[in-house]
């Protein structure tokens, strides 16, 4: 290894920053460097120094690696592992060593002045984003994205896996009281990894508790259960407190920097994952293999299923440990896999695996038992973030390829369902954004005026939303240069809440529509009717002499006869639409000849022609 040469490239005088494919420089490469593989630490710092021209007695180099860590299908995720001694940059050579050609080694390079010189005496000029980097390390390997890219378009969703449920249509799963295997954690304990989980070919980096964006861990603890297995014949440990995992926040996260300084202790001891232990799709399982959370090694079984059609059943599972076996498992394929979540690291790990399976399908069925909505919702959810909009016919496409199933029709429209929700957040998230939705249009647009109506609260004193008005600044200064006439309408919310939305519109010199207001409400009513134009009335114009073309709708008639409203004969005129009459009367008489004549008599300018027509009529 030494013999060989890689490239180094060189940071400074930036700041790390989180991204979607983990971390990431500030600034660009200042030089890039050709070393010999293998140096020692001391070899390397005096090999950086002389060629950056840096005063070594002056200046002490803090080196961090820009990792990258592979979890999941062939995907690696950046995560910063510091360099301070023979042995983490022993390890870091071994690692460069194993990517694909050209080996290369991303340093970021902090400056402190040595304790015995003061900063001003460098010989070297800073910037003020010279200095150690104040970005935490965490790892972020949950959000993967394909190999040596930056593709935040493929990212997963940083939520939480084991919040994550199986889907309704798993009707081939056991019950997770099902204890018909026993089992057992033997390998799991106190004092950190097994010697069988290290070797020189691995890379340590420090993982960082699990911290939810509710404050909160965003997997169980890991439990004291103890199961026997004469298969899985490995004993669990008691393990007290939370578990550690592998979280991700963006920086700088205000929740990040709420939290107590007990939250945020990383674990004392390393964590040492060879890459050969991360699963792809392409791979057959092996025993250390490790996956973020129970959510993704479930994934992974059931792909590997289905690319290999097979079929499995589970016989245990709880929060901590998932153990399968193939479903011809009486017939003699002797298929089964353990995985558990190990304390040491906080991932779940292949403790015990036979396989490949031996067992044959003789006759395959047009659809897998194990391609739920919940595998294709992973599959498709990349899709559904660039385009939310795209057809489940489509989708169904896309998946019929991969799978070369033919995936029941509602299998996909239920995963592109959960797909969405997963991206954009589900019917009641996206209820309880809408204040902070409504807040943020007020603060980044000075003038935009909103009104909230609320009912009664309830049992648990949580405020039920009735209407809210909204009328952006723009809309409200630029109606005094419109006509002095106001269009309202109403429609139909076709989502899971069936509520109306409320829009006035006005015309200006160019004859094109200019939206003046809108109102969300749970139905059209005397009432909601009244507190929409009284809101015109009171937040957007008290001009006089106003136009209001509407329907025959008798909310807005009692509405618009109320005095309170200030919409009364005396201040503004009321019209109907003649479009909506035009309707009314073909429903009413039938007749599409007759219609064209009241449209005709309503689009006369002169009362002469008015009358003559109607006499016809």
């Amino acid at each position: 290894m030494a013999d060989r040469r890689v490239s180094l490239l060189c940071y400074m005088n930036g700041d790390m920053v989180d991204g979607p494919s983990g971390i990431s420089y500030s600034k660009p490469p200042i030089r890039h460097l050709r070393s010999k593989m293998g140096l020692g630490y001391e070899e390397l710092l005096s090999f950086i120094c002389n060629s950056l021209e840096i005063d070594n007695e002056k200046m002490k180099l803090n080196m961090t690696y820009r990792y990258p860590a592979y979890i999941g299908s062939g995907t690696a995720n950046y995560v910063p592992v510091r360099i301070d001694d023979e042995s983490s940059l022993k390890d870091a050579w071994e690692i460069v060593a194993e990517l694909p050609p050209p080996n290369c080694m991303e340093l970021y390079i902090d400056l402190l002045p040595r304790q015995s010189y003061n900063s001003s005496n460098c010989n070297i000029a800073l910037d003020s984003g010279a200095g150690p980097s104040t970005q935490p390390i965490y790892d972020h390997s949950h959000r993967a994205s394909p190999l040596m890219t930056a593709n935040p378009e493929m990212d997963e969703d940083p939520r939480s896996c084991d919040d994550l449920n199986t889907s309704e249509d798993d009707d081939y799963c056991g019950s997770d009281g099902d204890t018909s295997e026993e089992s057992s954690d033997d390998d799991v304990d106190d004092e950190g990894v097994d010697a069988h989980h290290v070797d020189d070919g691995m890379i340590r980096y420090t993982l960082n508790r699990v911290i939810a964006n509710d404050g909160s861990l965003s997997c169980p603890p890991i439990s004291n259960e103890i199961e026997n297995d004469d298969f899985f014949d490995e004993e669990v440990a008691g393990i007290d407190g939370a578990h550690v995992g592998v979280g991700e926040f963006e920086a700088p996260s205000p929740v990040f920097m709420e939290l107590s300084s007990e939250a945020l202790q990383p674990l004392h001891e390393n964590v040492m994952i060879p890459s050969r232990s991360l699963w792809n799709e392409a791979s057959e399982f092996e025993k250390g293999m490790r996956f973020m959370c129970k959510v993704d090694i479930q994934h992974a079984v059931k792909l590997y299923s289905i690319k290999g059609h097979k079929r499995f059943v589970v016989t245990h599972s709880t929060p901590n440990v998932w153990i399968v076996r193939c479903k011809k498992y009486l017939d003699g394929c002797t298929w089964r896999l353990r995985c558990s979540r190990r304390k040491s690291h906080g991932m779940f790990e292949i403790s015990k695996y036979a396989g490949p399976h031996t067992c044959i399908y003789v006759k395959l069925s047009k659809d897998h038992a194990h391609s739920d909505s919940t595998v294709i919702c992973r599959e498709v959810e990349n899709v559904v973030r660039r385009d939310p909009s795209i057809s489940v016919t489509v989708l169904h496409k896309i998946i019929k390829d991969k799978f070369s199933y033919d995936v029941h029709y509602k299998k996909v429209w239920l995963g592109k369902k959960k797909a969405i929700a997963k991206v954009f957040g589900d019917w009641e998230e996206s209820y309880k954004m809408l204040p902070r939705w409504m807040a943020a249009l007020q603060e980044s647009n000075p003038g935009t005026r909103v009104e909230w109506r609320h009912g009664e609260p309830n049992a648990n004193n949580e405020v039920i939303f009735k209407w809210v008005f909204l009328a952006f600044a723009p809309s409200i200064a630029g109606f005094r240069h419109c006509r002095p006439m106001i269009q309202i309408d109403g429609t139909f919310f076709y989502g899971k809440y069936k509520h109306k939305l409320l829009i006035a519109t006005v015309v200006d010199s160019n004859s094109h529509v200019f939206p003046l207001a809108f109102a969300i409400l749970d139905e059209e009513s005397q009432d909601s009717w009244g507190w929409f134009m009284a809101c015109l009335r009171y937040h957007v114009t008290d001009r006089d002499g106003i136009c209001v073309v509407s329907d025959r709708h008798p909310g807005i008639l009692l509405a618009m006869n109320n005095p309170q409203n200030g919409w009364t004969r005396e201040r503004a005129q009321h019209r109907f639409c003649l479009r909506h009459i035009c309707n009314n009367f073909n429903m009413r008489f039938g007749s599409k000849e007759l219609k064209d004549i009241v449209y005709l008599a309503g689009a006369q300018h002169q009362p002469r022609k008015f009358k003559a027509i109607m006499t016809e009529l």
